[in-house]
This record gives structure tokens, C-alpha cells and sequence, in this order.
């Protein structure tokens, strides 16, 4: 009998609702930053570099070391891919660069990972939501046990 009377603690739902909310305005950031942002593919320019040497670190992973040129300036970067099979040197490769800093180079065909931010966006926001309604729902609950009590 004392059962069907106990008051449940909700914790503080309040400081919840706060979480759930920043939770749900941090995805909703990333969603929109994801959606209308742009991305490397939208400001670095394309190019095409020669394949002149290979590095290798202690792992004994290995990249291609290359050469191009921007307004008459010749760069060489590496593009840390670490590919299993290198180009031969003397071969020709495409890459995107960064106008405002050439030495930072993309493979030509880098596409951004946008799925996961967009994934992670989604999970905030429904975390959130999931937060915020299970502490109103609790909050309502409490009152209603303790109207219930008097």
C-alpha cells in the first residue's frame, strides 16, 4: 500500500531541460553549419602536381612527395595518404589546393565527410528532445503523485 504512494524524485528536471536544450541547439548548429557551410571541395582550387620523391616515417608508411606551381611559385607537399601503391615518379597527379596558403594540398577527388557531421547533428538533436520531454514528463509526474498525496 505505501507503494502506490511514493514519491518519485525526479532529480533536478530543470538542470535537465537546460542540457536538453543546449543538446538540441548544438545539433541544430551543426545541421545548419552542415547544410549551408562550404566545404574544401567549394574553395580549394584544382590543380595538377608531379610525383618528384616518397617519404617514409617510422611506420614505414610512405606518401608521394610532390611538386606544382601557383602564380609562379613551386610548391612541394605531401599529401599523407599513405597509399599502399605509390605513382611512379614523373607521374602526373590532380590535387586542390588552399588559395590563401598553397602548401595545403587535398587529393583532387577529397570529398568531405558531411554524412557524419550530419549524423552527429541528428543525435544531439534527438538527444536532446529525448532529454528535455522525459524531464517534463517526470516533472508532471511528481505533481501529479504529490496532488494525488494531499
Amino acid at each position: 500500500m505505501q507503494d502506490r504512494y511514493r514519491y518519485e524524485n525526479p532529480g533536478n528536471p530543470f538542470i535537465n531541460i537546460i542540457a536538453g536544450t543546449l543538446l538540441t541547439l548544438l545539433g541544430t548548429f551543426l545541421l545548419v553549419a552542415t547544410i549551408f557551410g562550404s566545404s574544401f571541395e567549394d574553395y580549394y582550387i584544382n590543380t595538377t602536381a608531379t610525383v618528384i620523391n616518397y617519404t617514409y616515417d617510422d611506420n614505414n608508411l610512405n606518401s608521394e612527395v610532390l611538386e606544382y606551381t601557383v602564380d609562379d611559385t613551386v610548391y612541394e607537399s605531401s599529401l599523407n595518404d599513405y597509399d599502399d601503391i605509390l605513382l611512379d615518379i614523373g607521374s602526373s597527379v590532380s590535387i586542390m589546393y588552399n588559395p590563401d596558403n598553397p602548401e595545403e594540398i587535398l587529393p583532387s577527388d577529397y570529398k568531405s565527410d558531411d554524412i557524419s557531421l550530419l549524423l552527429f547533428s541528428v543525435v544531439f538533436i534527438l538527444l536532446g528532445l529525448l532529454l528535455i520531454i522525459t524531464s517534463i514528463r517526470r516533472i508532471k509526474r511528481s505533481y501529479k503523485i504529490l496532488n494525488n498525496l494531499n
